[in-house]
């Protein structure tokens, strides 16, 4: 399943996973308005969030005739299905650092801790009961790793509930506090070299 549309695709699994327990149970109570509600809350989100996957699938195949193109090129890319374990297992000795900020190559390293910091937050958000949020962090991880290790970093560093509360989590630390606007200085002026980097093509941020 090609990584590119992850967090899209499980983002309706948990509205209609949080939607269903509430929905009954408000049946049950003798509020039918409520459980009216409570689907009707959960509907347009699960049902707008595959529309960017359908309209881009219409266009490929308008273009191409093969509406699954997106997915069929993954194999270009060295990538193939497979246990998100193994994936980890199997790079769990790459020390390619150098290439972290190489133009023409990915670091597997940083991919694969990259992957592991994600994991880590996982059980930040389990520990902290946050269920859809640790869900979809963890779906996202996960169901990357099963297509291999590349481009780690983009689907773990930014997704949002990582940055979110990876935020959240240096918050309570005093030290973070005392050192954020010149944190916060050195972060802004790290996108803007991203964004050099994006256009000049630099493979890590692929």
């Amino acid at each position: 399943f090609p990584p590119t549309i992850l967090p899209g695709f499980v983002f309706p699994l948990l509205v209609g996973w949080g939607a269903i327990p509430r929905g009954p149970m408000a049946w049950r109570t003798g509020d039918p308005r409520l459980a009216i509600s409570i689907a009707a809350d959960a509907l347009l989100p699960t049902a707008i969030a595959p529309l960017g996957l359908f309209m881009f699938m219409a266009y490929l195949y308008g273009q191409m005739g093969d509406a699954l193109a997106f997915a069929h090129i993954e194999a270009g890319w060295g990538r193939h299905s497979g246990s998100p374990l193994t994936t980890l297992v199997d790079n769990r000795y790459a020390h390619d650092w150098w290439r972290a900020f190489a133009k023409n190559s990915q670091s597997t390293a940083v991919s694969e801790y990259s992957a592991l910091a994600g994991l880590v937050l996982c059980l930040r958000l389990l520990y902290l009961r946050m269920w859809p949020e640790c869900l979809l962090l963890a779906g996202t991880v996960f169901l990357a790793l099963s297509a291999g290790i590349v481009s780690m970093q983009r689907y773990v560093l930014a997704n949002p509930v990582f940055v979110i509360f990876l935020f959240d989590w240096l918050w309570q630390s005093a030290w973070f506090r005392r050192f954020f606007i010149p944190l916060l200085a050195g972060c802004a002026t790290l996108q803007l070299y991203f964004a050099w980097c994006w256009r000049g093509g630099y493979a890590f941020l692929m």
